[in-house]
């Protein structure tokens, strides 16, 4: 059962490097295999703070109606970061914040539940800019079980 009774935080703003790619039909089979292609980049990135991971979900363009995903980590700047990471600002912002306690496999139905069910009668509003949602993976998350540490983070206002 998704646990749809969140959090609220104010973060940011956070710097995050990584590798991303388009959003399509085939996303739910494609972001698994970019997140083993980031994989290496994960402790051993230039200025990396901490050990979570990141999953950003971003407008590729004004319409909005295009997105891509970005595996990736926080970084204190981007001075000496590989050229083949993204580099992406997010800015001061107020967050809702849902655990996903399921197997990351299942983590679609999560941020449908959020979308679907819990925004609409939440009394805030999703202020999606550029920035849809993200994806937080702590250390505790294991990816050999896809299981622990998972957060979805959806910038709000009241």
């Amino acid at each position: 059962m998704t646990n749809l009774d969140p959090h609220f935080v104010t973060a940011g703003p956070l710097l995050i490097a990584g590798l991303r790619e388009e959003m399509n039909e085939d996303s739910g089979k494609t972001i698994p295999l970019l997140w083993k292609k980031f994989a290496p980049f994960i402790g051993a990135t230039t200025h990396q703070l901490g050990r979570n991971c990141y999953g950003l979900c971003v407008a590729s363009d004004a319409s909005q109606q295009a997105f891509y995903y970005m595996a990736g980590v926080e970084v204190s700047d981007f001075t000496n970061v590989p050229a083949t990471l993204s580099r992406v600002i997010l800015p001061s912002q107020r967050y809702a914040v849902f655990p996903h306690n399921a197997q990351v496999s299942q983590i679609k139905q999560t941020i449908d539940a959020i979308f679907d069910q819990w925004l609409p009668n939440a009394g805030v509003k999703h202020m999606n800019q550029s920035l849809h949602f993200f994806e937080r993976y702590s250390e505790v998350y294991n990816p050999q079980t896809g299981l622990g540490g998972m957060e979805i983070w959806l910038p709000v206002s009241n």
